[in-house]
């Protein structure tokens, strides 16, 4: 998941919705997980012209929206957010019965992992694309690490044999 994190806000109803009659609350709840307070003006932003770009990762954005619905149950709105990658994405829509929409956020990073290697050393971190194994496919590293091992024993081996 990313740490940009491009938050939407539509309020519903009531048709405006300020959020500094629930700041200091919020305040506290930054407080609590050690995340700046340029988050409440991030969520500010958003609640006040529909878009902002909040500097936290989008799982954390998320319970933030849930925890703004918990302590404003009057309020109706939806929020969707969108991360630097392509699968960051995910929406909640809250009403004044509960969550009526729910999607995300999604990490398909998990199923990636199975046809990519994850970095474990410097060989591997020298051959990918920035250290996280894009282009290395876990039968070539298997096939390029005993290739590297037979050339290894092999200069081994040439230089005993002729020191014997």
């Amino acid at each position: 998941m990313s740490y940009y994190t491009t938050l939407q806000v539509s309020v519903f109803e009531p048709e405006t919705f300020e959020v500094e009659s629930i700041a200091p609350q919020i305040r506290e709840h930054l407080d609590t997980y050690g995340i700046s307070h340029d988050v409440l003006e991030d969520v500010r932003e958003a609640f006040r012209s529909g878009e902002s770009l909040v500097k936290v990762h989008g799982g954390y954005v998320v319970s933030l929206m849930d925890w703004i619905h918990q302590h404003a149950p009057e309020l109706d709105f939806c929020a969707r957010g969108w991360g630097e990658w392509p699968d960051d994405i995910w929406i909640r829509s809250y009403n004044k019965s509960g969550i009526g929409l729910e999607a995300g956020p999604f990490d398909l990073s998990a199923q990636r992992s199975g046809t990519r290697v994850a970095p474990s050393g410097w060989l591997t971190q020298a051959l990918t694309k920035d250290g996280r194994g894009v282009f290395v496919r876990p039968i070539y590293k298997k096939v390029l690490v005993g290739v590297i091992l037979a050339v290894v024993l092999l200069i081994a081996f040439s230089y005993v044999g002729g020191h014997v």
